[in-house]
C-alpha cells in the first residue's frame, strides 16, 4: 500500500518540479499536483480553411468551426490494491470535477469505468453528479461497474465501450479519456489507438493521465506509466502526477484543461495576431465578436472564448486571418 498520499513529509517529493516534470519522450503539459494550471494542449482538429495569396510570403485565410458545446468524459480508474488512497481521493472529489466542467459552460457527459461500491478498492459517486445509492444521473453521468486490473484499463476500455457508447458517446462531442493509475499498461499505446480508430467516440478522443510520471519523485508507485504518456503526447493530452495529497486541486486542475481545449479552435495555418478577426453565425444571423469575449492563444495558435460568452452550440465560427 502507497503512503504517499498522506505523509506530510513527502510533499517536497511532489513539488520538486513545480512546472512540470520532465518526462522522456513527452512534449505536452505536464503539471505536478496543485501546480497552476497550463491548459491542456488543444488537439488540431482544425476547421475548414481557404486561403488566397496576398504576397511571396504571406496568405489572407478564412476558417471555419462549428460550435459543439459539449464534452464527453470517460475515467478508467485502476482499483487494485495499490489504490485505495487515490480511489478515496477521486471519490471525494469528482462532483468538485463536474462543478467545474459546469462552470466552463459546457454541455458534459461522465462515464467512469471502475468497480462500484463502498469498500476501499471501489467507488460509489456521491451525489448531486450521482444518482442515490451510487446510481447514474440521466443525462450527466453513467457508472460502468468493472473491475479494473493494474495494467489492463487500456483493454477493458476497449471491450466496454459498446456497452454505453450509443447513450453516453455523443457523435459532436469533443471526446476525452483520463486512465488513473499507478501502473503502466500491458496493451502498447500504439496497439491501442489502431484498434480505438474503429470506434466512433474513442478514435478523436484526447488522451489524459493521472499517472506515476517518474520513480524519483513517486517512489511507490507500480511502474512509470509509459503507455499512458505516449497516448497523451500523440493526442494532446494532459498528464499529471498520481502521488499527489489534493486530489481536490488535481481534479480540478485537470477539469479546467478539458474545458479549455473543447472551446478552444485550433487554426491550421499560423496567424498575426493582429489580423485576426472572429464572426459567430447563430439564429439571429453572423456578426463579428470582439475581444475580451475571445483570446487568440499564440503558444497554440488556437482561438479560445471566455466561458462566459460561448457561441451557442451549433453556432458557425468563422476566423479571418493573415498568415505569419
Amino acid at each position: 500500500m502507497r503512503t504517499t498520499w498522506m505523509v506530510p513529509t513527502m510533499v517536497a517529493l511532489l513539488t520538486g518540479c513545480p512546472t512540470g516534470c520532465p518526462v522522456p519522450g513527452f512534449t505536452g503539459i505536464t503539471k505536478e499536483c496543485g501546480a497552476p494550471q497550463a491548459g491542456a494542449v488543444p488537439r488540431p482538429d482544425g476547421g475548414d480553411v481557404q486561403c488566397t495569396r496576398i504576397n511571396e510570403l504571406r496568405r489572407q485565410c478564412e476558417e471555419q468551426f462549428t460550435q459543439s458545446g459539449a464534452a464527453d468524459i470517460i475515467f478508467v480508474i485502476d482499483n487494485s490494491g495499490s489504490m485505495d488512497m487515490e480511489l478515496k481521493g477521486i471519490k471525494e472529489n469528482i462532483n468538485r470535477f463536474a462543478q467545474d466542467i459546469g462552470n466552463s459552460g459546457l454541455d458534459f457527459h461522465i462515464v467512469m469505468l471502475t468497480k462500484k461500491g463502498t469498500d476501499a478498492y471501489s467507488i460509489c459517486v456521491p451525489e448531486p453528479l450521482a444518482g442515490p445509492s451510487c446510481g447514474d444521473h440521466p443525462g450527466k453521468f453513467h457508472h460502468e461497474d468493472v473491475q479494473v486490473e493494474s495494467t489492463d484499463g487500456p483493454d477493458l476500455l476497449l471491450g466496454n465501450f459498446p456497452n454505453f457508447a450509443f447513450t453516453w458517446i455523443r457523435p459532436d462531442a469533443k471526446h476525452n479519456v483520463i486512465f488513473v493509475t499507478d501502473d503502466n499498461s500491458a496493451l502498447r499505446a500504439s496497439d491501442f489507438l489502431r484498434q480505438a480508430s474503429a470506434l466512433s467516440g474513442l478514435d478523436d478522443a484526447t488522451y489524459h493521465g493521472i499517472i506515476g510520471l517518474n520513480a524519483n519523485d513517486c517512489p511507490d508507485i507500480a511502474s512509470v506509466g509509459q503507455e499512458y504518456i505516449a497516448l497523451a503526447n500523440q493526442t494532446g493530452g494532459q498528464l499529471i502526477h498520481i502521488c499527489c495529497n489534493d486530489y481536490g486541486q488535481l481534479l480540478s486542475d485537470i477539469a479546467l484543461g478539458i474545458a479549455s481545449a473543447a472551446l478552444s479552435f485550433p487554426l491550421a495555418l499560423q496567424a498575426v495576431e493582429s489580423s485576426i478577426h472572429v464572426f459567430v453565425e447563430d439564429a439571429s444571423g453572423r456578426t463579428e465578436w470582439f475581444r475580451p469575449s475571445w483570446r487568440y492563444d499564440a503558444t497554440n495558435n488556437s482561438i479560445t472564448f471566455d466561458a462566459s460568452s460561448q457561441p451557442a452550440t451549433g453556432a458557425i465560427i468563422t476566423v479571418e486571418y493573415v498568415t505569419d
